[in-house]
């Protein structure tokens, strides 16, 4: 019967690798206030990813002004959201290079017309419609934590039956509380 020496040391790598993930998921979606938008006919405004200079979005203005408010959000891989709520009416063309882009949920859209008080949700992403990490990584925790509500038992056992009483209460008594832990956390989002 083969024997992991090291279970303590693994499970304290899987837990913190873990925790590093979530962190750093959550850490690349970098969000703006509120800001003014400004654009008369014939003028246009270029989003243009960090990641590939040779990537762009344009909007130009064919007919109307773009004016009102408008919140920005970006992830560190390129993907973001535009959304513009308008305070006058606007037709806007749209032209791309390598970004794959919806409007308003329709992808590929070439251009798109606007109301006052019409709300715009541009979403872009890279060679590839992206979908945000921070969808599954409470499903990922929820995994993480029905696995270890199922092996705390197991490794209390292993440990009682070898005589480790101590060892064994300790870690499986805090491998189950942290499985619940995720487990209420997937379930509670």
């Amino acid at each position: 019967m083969m024997r992991c020496k090291h279970t303590k040391q693994t499970f304290l790598i899987v837990f913190l690798l873990l925790l590093f993930l979530m962190c750093k998921v959550y850490a690349q979606i970098q969000t703006a206030d509120t800001f003014n938008i400004q654009f008369l006919t014939g003028t246009g405004l270029q989003i243009q990813p960090q990641v590939n200079p040779n990537f762009f979005l344009i909007l130009i203005v064919q007919s109307g002004a773009l004016n009102g408010t408008g919140t920005l959000s970006m992830t560190e891989e390129g993907a973001g959201t535009l959304t513009i709520t308008h305070s006058s009416s606007v037709t806007v063309a749209v032209n791309t290079s390598g970004i794959d882009y919806t409007i308003n949920g329709a992808k590929g859209v070439n251009s798109f017309a606007a109301s006052p008080s019409d709300v715009t949700v541009i979403q872009w992403g890279l060679g590839g419609y992206q979908i945000p990490l921070d969808t599954y990584i409470m499903v990922v925790m929820g995994l993480f934590g029905f696995f270890s509500l199922v092996f705390a038992p197991v490794y209390m056992v292993a440990k009682f039956k070898k005589g480790d009483w101590s060892s064994g209460f300790c870690w499986g008594f805090l491998l189950f509380l942290v499985g619940i832990g995720l487990v209420i956390a997937w379930l509670w989002s």
